[in-house]
């Protein structure tokens, strides 16, 4: 292999995620070190952006940057000066309106901004803008497409007189019953944010003026859509609804204004004045009126469309495929999103490991002779490095070691202080032990015996899998073995890790995790060393998956 090959090769196994927030906030903190502005000042303004990258781990693709991230890398776009420049100017624009939003709604306590008052907290916002100005003007001097230079400051006036007026909307009212279809342009326009970072990324990545309108578009759309499924958790997924206490109209509250009956409105009011004591009656009186399953049909209109979009580009990628799958993520929070018809082929990547993974399931249930049995789960690539199968839309989620290598190997090896190099290569030689594991859940789940017993389940799954593995796939169960090992040689034991191996022989009530990552991975490491010393495969396959027969015409049991 040339040198040069070489070279693109240890280029590319760096291009994370992380290592793109980490250079976009050194790029920040430099401009901030400018003599023009004062040491006073260069701290105020220091302290709010160290609090903006610090409300979310470098490595998650939700926070902002990471729809700026997806779009360009989805183009092939690898990361570069001109990307933490561009970075940067989307991270001092979306401190600045946050700064200037926080003063307008008096909501500065406990942020940096909070002792220095109105005035200077008005004018630090202003410079965090004027800094990132800064930044776009010397992104936008590195891009060589002296048209696409342009389109730069195109996107950011659009997007900042779009949020402005929005403000204005939102500090001035939208009167006493508006309409859902009202209160979401407004908060479109308040969030439009999101088509600046979305569009920006687009250019980023050399996309045509289709292309970036694409983006835009769906920047505007996806925000819409968090919007609604933030309004509804804030009733729902609080003890104490803020939105309700405040009096705000969100969008399941306008729809039940405009379609609930005259004693639903008479109750609602009336309710209102009894806050918070009141809650639980309001959120029936939501529900039973239809508002919430309102939002839900917003949602998915608006989830289709965010998936033809994307499908609509010449050569989507993973990063534009995980996007997608953030949208599916948000969704499944109100209902369980189907797959949309027009992006089925880019969840159902062909080549190298997506081959594997399929390859894999289909060894096992031909071994197993369940080929008639057990219905095949639908396979989807994910940017998470774990596995996980989902009962009520009967799918597995595989880590993408094929398309997001770096990624994925990189969180998992950090997470767990362990080398790239040795996860990398254990990560794809367990495939088919990991993979068997969720196969198992499957089995168990068409059986009707997936049970809610969370680390009852994964004893069951790993017990199996490993049985499986030892039998079929020996690679995979000594590659699981060695990484477990250097799981528990890496990492401190949990909090009530011994208790949770010990519980989980037997079944038990409804149960969640209730660890870290690196709490679950150290039982799951544990779990499966015990297994290999002590599973018998035929025996266990007889106790904890017995009773499987053919599907009923819809291929599925429902799970206990």
């Amino acid at each position: 292999m040339s040198s040069s090959i070489e070279q693109a090769k240890q280029a590319e196994s760096k291009e994370r995620l992380s290592a793109f927030v980490r250079g976009v906030r050194r790029t920040v903190l430099n401009l901030l070190e400018d003599d023009r502005l004062p040491a006073e000042q260069r701290f105020l303004l220091r302290a709010v952006l160290e609090r903006f990258f610090s409300l979310a781990d470098d490595d998650d693709w939700a926070q902002p940057l990471g729809l700026l991230y997806a779009a360009y890398r989805g183009f092939g776009r690898t990361t570069d000066a001109q990307t933490q420049l561009v970075g940067a100017f989307c991270a001092c624009y979306l401190a600045s309106f946050d700064s200037f939003d926080d003063v307008q709604d008096d909501d500065l306590a406990g942020k940096p901004l909070e002792m220095v008052g109105a005035p200077i907290a008005i004018n630090s916002a202003l410079a965090l803008l004027l800094v990132g100005l800064r930044a776009l003007h010397e992104g936008a001097l590195l891009e060589p497409d002296l048209g696409r230079r342009a389109s730069y400051l195109d996107v950011f006036n659009r997007a900042s007189i779009v949020a402005v007026g929005a403000q204005h909307t939102d500090l001035a009212g939208l009167g006493q019953t508006p309409t859902p279809a009202q209160v979401l342009a407004m908060h479109r326009g308040k969030t439009s944010s999101v088509a600046l970072l979305a569009e920006c990324g687009a250019l980023l990545g050399g996309a045509s003026a289709a292309e970036a309108e694409i983006f835009r578009e769906f920047g505007s759309d996806f925000a819409a859509l968090v919007q609604i499924v933030d309004d509804v958790r804030d009733v729902y997924g609080k003890a104490q609804s803020p939105d309700l206490l405040a009096g705000k109209i969100t969008y399941p509250v306008a729809c039940f204004l405009t379609q609930a009956r005259e004693e639903e409105l008479t109750r609602f009011a009336l309710l209102r004045t009894r806050l918070p004591s009141s809650e639980e009656d309001i959120r029936e009186l939501l529900y039973s009126s239809g508002a919430i399953e309102a939002a839900a049909v917003a949602v998915e209109e608006l989830r289709h469309g965010l998936h033809r979009r994307l499908v609509q580009l010449a050569n989507p990628r993973a990063p534009h495929r995980l996007l997608l799958s953030m949208v599916d993520t948000l969704a499944s929070a109100l209902y369980e999103p189907e797959p949309v018809p027009e992006s089925t082929a880019l969840f159902a990547p062909t080549g190298g490991l997506h081959d594997t993974a399929r390859e894999s399931t289909g060894r096992f249930v031909r071994e197993l002779g369940l080929a008639e049995a057990l219905p095949m789960p639908r396979l989807v690539p994910s940017p998470a490095p774990i596995y996980l199968f989902e009962p009520k839309s009967y799918q597995i989620h595989y880590p993408d070691l094929e398309d997001l290598r770096p990624e994925i190997v990189g969180q998992f090896a950090d997470l767990l202080g362990l080398e790239t190099s040795e996860v990398e290569v254990a990560m794809v030689r367990s495939m088919p032990l990991l993979l068997a594991h969720e196969m198992f859940h499957a089995w168990r789940h068409v059986c009707g015996r997936l049970s809610d017993d969370a680390w009852h389940e994964e004893f069951i799954a790993n017990r199996l899998a490993m049985g499986y593995a030892l039998r079929h796939a020996p690679d995979a169960a000594a590659a699981v073995i060695e990484m477990s090992r250097l799981v528990l040689d890496a990492t401190t034991p949990a909090d009530g890790e011994d208790d949770i191996l010990v519980r989980a022989l037997q079944p038990g009530l409804p149960s969640d995790y209730q660890l870290s990552f690196v709490g679950a991975a150290r039982v799951h490491a544990q779990m499966l060393l015990d297994a290999a010393q002590s599973c018998e495969f035929d025996e266990d396959r007889a106790r904890f998956v017995v009773g499987l027969s053919p599907p009923p015409e819809d291929g599925l049991i429902a799970a206990e």
